[in-house]
């Protein structure tokens, strides 16, 4: 790691932790510096908050990374952070050493955790000295914060044929909420992939109340009236926030992942047509045969042909010249071969 270039100007200050954080950091990203929580964007930046004053960021998603800069020691900034939003605080705990910790809520919890400390050791070599990080825990957010403390989450489950099952009799035995026209199968699910949400769970320490649409519906992008696009069925119910997962074999197309987001692919089904083969039967259908054209068409098909034929043969007839080939026999190598010999003769 590269000697840090310490500025000493105070209104450097902000530049100068950020600078000592991110050469430290494991993570590569961009800065930018604001003291204003709504200059938060959607791109995956550190947002540096300069701010002492309390910090709301509610509306941050977990895609975003946030560092809160304090620069008094003896004063934390308070934040109502959720355990999924990546926000950490830097502070200044002397002139030499910063301590890198967070701060988060859960089931009603809150949760502070000092991840590690910077510090400068001076020796001969470097000038300003060497800076230095000891870890206390990992900077990786998933392995940090993977204790949900039994936190009850909403989820949908919705039948299938495979992987997802809701087992028999569950609408005459589950309870039946009106309101929202759904069922309370906490209980009643069955298959490969509850059996993988329930691992999770155990893993994360929480659990979830599951409940089925009434209709079925999976749902997804749908156009409204105004032009605008909305949600509906069961990614409806995700989106709006009125559950938090879904457990169930649902296919990942891009009407839906603009509205809710897929863990990774746990199944591949292959889709196919099938068409009975009668061919051992040894059934001649007819139907199958003439239905290209209506009935009138090969009708109409049949008088022209028979019509052609009679019109031949008149037009043979009437020539009086049985050695004479005619100008439809020269379109035929039989007919010409049986002139021939009829002239022999």
């Amino acid at each position: 790691m590269r000697d840090p270039v310490f500025l000493i100007r105070a209104e450097d200050k902000i530049q100068h932790h950020v600078k000592l954080f991110k050469q430290c950091s494991t993570a590569s990203f961009t800065i930018k510096l604001t003291t204003k929580t709504t200059d938060i964007d959607r791109a995956e930046n550190l947002v540096v908050l300069s701010s002492e004053e309390s910090i709301n960021l509610t509306k941050m998603g977990y895609d975003q990374r946030v560092l809160l800069v304090s620069l008094n020691g003896t004063k934390e900034l308070e934040t109502t952070t959720k355990i999924n939003q990546n926000i950490l605080l830097l502070s200044m705990t002397n002139q030499t050493s910063w301590s890198l910790s967070e701060s988060y809520t859960v089931n009603d919890m809150t949760v502070r955790n000092t991840i590690g400390r910077f510090a400068i050791k001076k020796d001969n070599q470097s000038k300003n000295g060497t800076l230095g990080f000891h870890g206390f825990l990992t900077l990786d957010l998933v392995e940090r914060r993977g204790n949900f403390h039994g936190l009850q989450l909403i989820g949908m489950s919705l039948p299938s044929v495979t992987f997802s099952t809701l087992k028999d009799g569950y609408n005459d035995k589950s309870n039946y909420i009106p309101e929202n026209e759904t069922f309370d199968v906490t209980n009643f699910v069955a298959g490969f992939y509850p059996e993988v949400y329930n691992v999770i769970m155990e893993e994360l320490n929480f659990t979830t109340r599951l409940y089925s649409r009434k209709d079925g519906y999976y749902g997804g992008q749908i156009l409204s009236g105004n032009g605008s696009l909305n949600a509906d069925g069961a990614v409806g119910d995700l989106f709006y926030g009125r559950a938090e997962v879904l457990v169930a074999p649902m296919t990942k197309v891009n009407n839906r992942e603009a509205f809710v987001d897929f863990l990774p692919t746990l199944s591949q089904v292959q889709l196919a047509y099938y068409i009975r083969n009668d061919a051992q039967q040894e059934i001649i259908d007819w139907d199958l045969y003439l239905s290209p054209w209506s009935r009138y068409v090969w009708l109409v098909l049949v008088i022209l042909a028979l019509g052609m034929t009679l019109l031949l043969s008149l037009a043979d007839v009437s020539s009086g010249m049985p050695c004479q080939v005619t100008k439809v026999q020269q379109f035929s190598i039989i007919s010409k071969y049986n002139h021939a010999e009829q002239c022999k003769d």
